[in-house]
């Protein structure tokens, strides 16, 4: 068995390698500190090295024979999603030549199958553990003024394609609703369109006109 390096990657402050920061295993540690960087391989981790930068500490805790190393790493992660690690240890990571290859139906089948029941309830580690507001507010931040892709808005379409609101549904959304978004409350109260704000509306107005008229006749 090949001799390899325990290794873990946290913050000053960081004093538990069993919860914090990323625990991992390799021959060359110095090679696979730079393939961190890449969000395909852990986005959790690679997005950590991009809010912290020089802040980050790289300590070796063992270097030992491969075998032995993935032992210690499974007890220090004995589930997914523990520290900045996103997998279970203990094992060796995919193989950085699958990155960007599409996996096979079958392939996508079985990961379904394991991935069943595995995160419900007492399962996922964020069972009964609320959201804070200030993480709530971090993420809908991260997701203000990005568009959606093409390939998105399709996709959108085609899950809402030939689906229906129930009465019952309908019936919910008007009562939460009722007393929103009025008087002072309404984003727009008080503000009037542009000039060029209404043309643009018009003119949407017009082709979607123009759409629904094309698909009637056809």
């Amino acid at each position: 068995m090949s001799e390899a390096y325990l290794y873990w990657i946290h913050l000053p402050e960081h004093k538990d390698p069993k919860c914090e920061g990323y625990i991992g295993v390799s021959n060359n540690p110095k090679e696979r500190f730079r393939k961190h960087k890449n969000k395909k391989l852990n986005p959790h981790l690679a997005n950590a090295f991009d809010k912290y930068r020089d802040r980050i500490v790289r300590t070796i805790l063992l270097k030992l024979d491969e075998e032995f190393c993935y032992e210690v790493e499974k007890r220090y992660r004995p589930t997914e999603n523990i520290g900045w690690n996103i997998a279970i240890g203990g094992s060796r990571p995919p193989s950085y030549m699958n990155i960007g290859k599409p996996r096979s139906d079958i392939t996508k089948r079985k990961i379904s199958e394991s991935k069943k029941g595995k995160y419900l309830k007492e399962n996922n580690h964020l069972y009964k553990r609320p959201r804070t507001q200030e993480i709530r507010d971090k993420i809908s931040k991260s997701k203000l003024g990005k568009p959606f892709s093409e390939e998105h808005k399709k996709k959108l379409r085609s899950s809402a394609k030939g689906k229906t609101i129930s009465d019952e549904t309908k019936l919910k959304l008007s009562d939460a609703m009722k007393g929103k978004n009025m008087g002072a409350e309404n984003p727009w109260y008080g503000k009037k369109h542009s000039a060029e704000a209404i043309e643009k509306i018009r003119q949407a107005a017009i082709e979607q006109a123009k759409k629904r008229k094309k698909y009637v006749s056809a």
